[in-house]
């Protein structure tokens, strides 16, 4: 239980972090995936869908910061 715990907060937290670079660059999510250690864009994207229900591309266009 307490692996499980951890490792949904260390998922948690690389999601939270993919959210922050979405917003605030221009990164593809498939840079951003290799940035946080995920094995595959693909990976990433499943994850991020799951959790945040809405794609990488998706949460980005509704989220991006303008400069």
């Amino acid at each position: 239980e307490i692996l499980m715990s951890t490792s949904y907060k260390i998922i948690d937290c690389r999601i939270r972090e993919g959210k922050r670079l979405l917003a605030e660059t221009d990164l593809a999510p498939s840079q951003i995936a290799s940035i946080l250690g995920f094995s595959s864009s693909s990976y990433f994207c499943k994850t991020f869908s799951n959790i945040e229900g809405t794609s990488p591309t998706e949460y980005r266009k509704a989220n991006q910061v303008k400069f």
